[in-house]
Formats: C-alpha cells, structure tokens, sequence
C-alpha cells in the first residue's frame, strides 16, 4: 500500500501535469487567475505535505481539482471535445478500422493474392491492426489520466503505419528463421511455416514496438 504522503504527492503531481496540459491547450488564455489560484494551491499543498499534514493538503488539492473542472467546463463542449476527450482521434481510428474490415471482409481474396515485394500484403495489415490495437489502447489510457495533448497528435496518426512497417520486419525476420518462439524449458520453435503463429506475431510486433525492438537486440547480441 502507498504511503499516504507518496500518494497525496502523486495527486498533486498529476494534477500540474494536467494544469499544463490544459494551459497549452489555451484553457486559461482569458483567465489567467485561475491558473495562479490554482498554482498557489498546489504550492500549498505541497508546503502542508512538507509538515506531514496529508489530510489538509488532500482538501486543498481537491479544491484545486474542483477550480480546474470549472474552468474546463467553461471552455464549452467543442474545446472539451478536442482537448479532453480526444474524439478526433478516436474518430481517426474508427476511420482506420472501418477501413481494415472493409478490406478485410470484401477484398480479402484480392488481398490475399497482393505481394509487397516477397511479403504478403495480409501481413501489412494484421501489423496494421496491431498498431491500431496500441493506439486506441494508448489513447484510452491518456482520456482517462487526463494527460492527452493534441499537440502530439502526429504519433496517434503514425502509430497504426509504424505498426504495419514492424510487422513486415519481423515477418522477414521469421521467414528467415531468426525469430524464434523459446519455450520455458529452453526449446526454440521456428516459426516459418506455422500460419497462426506468424499472424499472432505480426499482430504482436505491430501493437509492441518495444519487443521488436528486444528481439533486434537479441539477435544483436548473438553476432
């Protein structure tokens, strides 16, 4: 269990975090009172933390938060919309998986036939699912941590794309027996004609850029 103390500094951190969040989204560019105010109360609420007095600086930084919401509320539904909610984004990726099932589901035989070169173009696409899977993930996380920023939009657009690149990579790195599935007792299983193993692994590598980039690493390493 977090210490009480650790955790009322956890509040009070995020709580700036999303203060400056908001300030570069324009939220106080009228009122810029309310953003002293309410700088001024986590700065005493950090001060109350200092002496050890966690339950006066959880009331004050609850003060802070219900200054900060009525601010946003302020700012109308549009803003909110944009800035908070994150719904362009989410609207950007309900357009990708719209267009991932339309191929999917009414072009798959003319898919399955296209090549990238050697490379399946199926493969592209399950990448590109993956990718898609992280993004919406990714973004859910930030909407309810309240730390999205659209002015970093460009990864949440690139992400889907990127994951689909990975995919092709690792579909090569597998196809030429480099990347192996090690089991617990020490065993490694080459994967090159195992269907759904490659697809799961695609879908993997498009969703988690950090393991592709591990399993460079690895093989790395080896040579």
């Amino acid at each position: 269990m977090m210490d009480p103390i650790q955790e009322t500094e956890s509040i009070a951190r995020r709580l700036e975090d999303n203060l400056v969040f908001r300030s570069e989204s324009g939220a106080f560019d009228t009122d810029g009172d309310v953003f002293a105010s309410i700088t001024e109360k986590i700065r005493t609420a950090r001060q109350q933390l200092s002496n050890n007095a966690y339950p006066d600086a959880r009331k004050v930084l609850m003060l802070a938060t219900h200054e900060l919401n009525l601010r946003l509320n302020q700012k109308g539904w549009k803003w909110r919309a944009v800035h908070i909610w994150a719904i362009p984004a989410f609207f950007y990726y309900a357009i990708m998986m719209a267009l991932f099932l339309y191929i999917q589901l009414w072009h798959g035989s003319l898919i399955d036939a296209f090549e990238i070169g050697i490379i399946p173009f199926q493969i592209f696409l399950y990448g590109f699912i993956g990718g898609l899977i992280r993004g919406i993930w990714w973004l859910i996380f930030k909407v309810e941590n309240r730390s999205f920023r659209p002015q970093f939009f460009l990864p949440y657009i690139t992400g889907p794309w990127m994951g689909a690149l990975l995919a092709v990579f690792s579909y090569a790195l597998i196809k030429a027996g480099l990347l192996v599935i090690t089991s617990t007792d020490g065993q490694s299983t080459p994967l090159t004609d195992d269907t759904y193993g490659i697809i799961a692994l695609v879908i993997l590598a498009g969703f988690s850029w950090e393991w592709v980039m591990q399993a460079i690493n690895r093989l790395k390493n080896k040579n």
